[in-house]
């Protein structure tokens, strides 16, 4: 039998069937899996691309991208490595050709020098679309979603700060606010809100992700509506239970000191009808009497009972 998938790896499966249609947002995906995921070397005056990824969706996705980009100039080839915890690893290889370097350099990854450049080009992605095609690039990269049901957070990891404030400025013009944390070396941005995680799901295209999240969110949301009405019903009925106990003892001490019959009418009747149903609520008590009386005449009688006790 398979290993059962991750929420996570469902949300990546999803994000790596949709290959932008527009040049520019192939190249932003594709330079954020290298950033994120991948490893550059140099020979000589040649380079060589290994990038790394858990998901063999987002690998196929990877290699698409390559080929819309490069046609047939550049091959890849695939390996995968399995691990004792049973999962595996697809490395994308690029081989060291000086077409690697046109390559890169076409990605911006390379200067006009052919030096690999530290931080990301500020003028890299200005449109909309391409924005949107590098944040979904960061998260089927490196990004992390709860599970449905056990809280509400999504992080993706990058390697140095400059990249994390950078994913956090473009998601501020999208008007979603992360947050940003260290951990072991790396940079989190992160998000906790369900409301940021929808809109930020919504924007990167996860729509049946978001569908599926909002159909939970709505359930958990009855399901505990439901269990603050029956706990608030259940708090009501224990205190009716226990003034109802109160106002029983108060009818038998009379009883047993001058009796009930020495009682006005009005307090007589109440205390038979009381003691013929414990467990009824002051309103249930008013419609069993003679004549109809409102659940503040009922207190007020049984009020009057207990300053009788009080008087003995």
């Amino acid at each position: 039998m398979g290993k059962i998938k991750s929420f996570s790896s469902c949300v990546k499966d999803e994000l790596a069937r949709e290959i932008p249609k527009k040049i520019c947002c192939q190249k932003a995906e594709l330079y954020v899996a290298i950033r994120m995921s991948g490893l550059i070397k140099k020979e000589k005056q040649n380079f060589g691309v290994k990038i790394r990824t858990e998901n063999a969706s987002v690998a196929r996705k990877i290699i698409t991208l390559i080929k819309k980009l490069f046609k047939e100039e550049i091959n890849t080839y695939t390996k995968i490595k399995s691990y004792k915890n049973k999962r595996k690893r697809y490395f994308i290889e690029i081989p060291f050709l000086k077409k690697t370097a046109k390559f890169l350099k076409m990605l911006k990854y390379l200067d006009d020098k052919f030096e690999v450049r530290d931080k990301i080009p500020s003028d890299f992605i200005r449109k909309k679309c391409c924005q949107i095609s590098f944040l979904r690039s960061c998260f089927y990269s490196r990004g992390y979603i709860s599970k449905p049901g056990s809280g509400y957070h999504l992080e993706i990891l990058t390697n140095n700060q400059d990249d994390s404030k950078y994913i956090l400025k473009i998601l501020n013009g999208f008007h979603i606010n992360p947050k940003i944390y260290k951990r072991r070396g790396f940079f989190v941005v992160y998000l906790k809100k369900s409301e940021d995680i929808f809109d930020f799901l919504k924007l990167i295209g996860a729509h049946r992700t978001v569908l599926n999240l909002e159909s939970i969110k709505v359930l958990k949301e009855a399901k505990s509506y439901i269990k603050r009405i029956v706990n608030f019903e259940a708090a009501n009925l224990n205190k009716t239970i226990k003034a109802s106990h109160k106002q029983i003892d108060n009818i038998i001490k009379i009883d047993n000191s001058i009796g009930l019959d020495l009682l006005p009418n009005a307090l007589r009747e109440i205390s038979y009808i009381r003691l013929e149903y414990p467990q009824a609520s002051l309103s249930e008590l008013g419609k069993l009497s003679s004549k109809i009386i409102s659940k503040s005449a009922v207190n007020n009688r049984l009020r009057r009972i207990q300053k009788i006790v009080e008087s003995l």
